[in-house]
C-alpha cells in the first residue's frame, strides 16, 4: 500500500512552499526557525506536542550560551 493513501495531504501544504523542515521545538528548533524566519525562509515546525508549553525549561544556560543568545537579540 503506497504511502499517500495512508498520509493524506493536508491542504495548508499543497499551496505553500517549504523550503525547510525543522523537527522539535526544544531550544535548536526555536533557533533555527528565529534565523530561517529572519532570512525569509520558509519553513515549517514540527513538534510532539500539539500546543506551547506555558512553562520554562532551561532555567539556566552556560555562559556560552548566554553569549550565543545575547548576538541573536
Amino acid at each position: 500500500m503506497a504511502i499517500k493513501t495512508l498520509l493524506p495531504r493536508a491542504p495548508s501544504f499543497q499551496t505553500r512552499r517549504i523550503d525547510v523542515i525543522v523537527v522539535g521545538a526544544g531550544p535548536a528548533g526555536g533557533m533555527a526557525t528565529g534565523t530561517l524566519q529572519r532570512y525569509d525562509i520558509n519553513f515549517c515546525l514540527i513538534d510532539k506536542r500539539p500546543v506551547r508549553t506555558q512553562t520554562e525549561h532551561a532555567s539556566t544556560f552556560q555562559p556560552r550560551t548566554q553569549e550565543i543568545l545575547q548576538t541573536i537579540t
